[in-house]
C-alpha cells in the first residue's frame, strides 16, 4: 500500500481480491479484466477502502490499467494509471491523491535508467535512478511474481530490487516459498517477500499466496 493512501485511510490493512472477474472485448485482440478487494484494518477489521482495478491485456500480456481506490462512502482517495509499454515490471505511472495534495509518477524507464517525480503541496521533486536487475517498481511487483512462480516453486529464493517513487529510490528484497496448500480445488504457493538487508528487522514481511495453474 502507498504510504500516503495508509496514512489517509489506516497505517495498517489487510488486502482481499475477490475471484469475480469481469472480461469485456478490446480491439486489437486485447482483453479488459475488472476486479476489486476490500482493505480491512487489521487492528479491529474495519473495512477502510476498496481497490478496484481495471487491467487490459494484449497477447496474454499485461499491458496498462487503472486502479481506484475508494472510500467506504464511496469517495475516491486515490487513482492511479499504469502502463508496461517501456518495461513489463516497472510501470509508467501517475497516481494522484486530491485530499492530501499529493501526487506520484514513474515517468520514463530507458534501460537501467528511472525517471520518478511526487508532487506534494504544489511542489515537484523529480530524481533519477539507476536501477539493479532483478527489479520492479509499483505494480510490476505482481507481474515479477508471477514470471518467477515455477522457479519459487523449485524452491528458489528470488533476489529482487523494488523502486519506490515516494522516496526516489530502490530497496533489496528477497523472496522465497514458505509453502503449498489446497483451497477450493486450486493449488496454492504460499510466498514470504522480505527486505534482503538490515531493515527487514523493523519492517514485516510480505505474506502471498498465488494460484498456481492460474497465476493470480
Amino acid at each position: 500500500m502507498n504510504r500516503h493512501i495508509a496514512s489517509h485511510v489506516s497505517k495498517t490493512a489487510s488486502i482481499g481480491l475477490f475471484a469475480g472477474l469481469l472480461f469485456s472485448a478490446l480491439p486489437l485482440q486485447a482483453q479488459e479484466m475488472r476486479f476489486s478487494g476490500k482493505a480491512y484494518d487489521l487492528s479491529n477489521n474495519q473495512w477502510i477502502y476498496t481497490e478496484q482495478h481495471t487491467q487490459v491485456f494484449k497477447d496474454g500480456r499485461w499491458v496498462s490499467g487503472t486502479i481506484k481506490y475508494v472510500s467506504p462512502s464511496g469517495e475516491v482517495i486515490a487513482d492511479k494509471k499504469l502502463d508496461f509499454s517501456a518495461d513489463p515490471y516497472i510501470p509508467l505511472t501517475q497516481m494522484s491523491i486530491p485530499g492530501q495534495q499529493y501526487s506520484e509518477a514513474i515517468r520514463s524507464v530507458k534501460g537501467d535508467v528511472v525517471q520518478m517525480e511526487t508532487t506534494e503541496n504544489g511542489k515537484t521533486d523529480s530524481g533519477e535512478i539507476t536501477v539493479k536487475r532483478p527489479v520492479a517498481a509499483d505494480s510490476g511487483f505482481h507481474s515479477f511474481v508471477q514470471a518467477n512462480l515455477k522457479a519459487l516453486q523449485d524452491g528458489k529464493t528470488i533476489p529482487l530490487s523494488f523502486g519506490v517513487v515516494a522516496r526516489k529510490d530502490q530497496y533489496q528484497f528477497r523472496i522465497r516459498k514458505t509453502g503449498n496448500s489446497q483451497k477450493d480445488g486450486k493449488n496454492l504457493i504460499e510466498l514470504k517477500a522480505e527486505p534482503n538487508s538490515l531493515l527487514r528487522l523493523l519492517a514485516d514481511p510480505l505474506t502471498l499466496t498465488y494460484d498456481l495453474d492460474t497465476k493470480n
